[in-house]
């Protein structure tokens, strides 16, 4: 979780675990920090 913390205000675009996701969509941090969050590599 720390990692996860850690990247997505630097980063454009993240693939991650479900449940990570989805606490952060749940949160607005996807919006606020303008990032694409998949769960999926065959999303991208």
């Amino acid at each position: 979780m720390t990692a996860f913390i850690t990247v997505l205000p630097l980063a454009d675009v993240m693939v991650a675990e479900k449940q990570f996701v989805n606490l952060a969509r749940q949160a607005h941090l996807d919006a606020r920090h303008e990032t694409t969050l998949l769960t999926s590599i065959h999303d991208l």
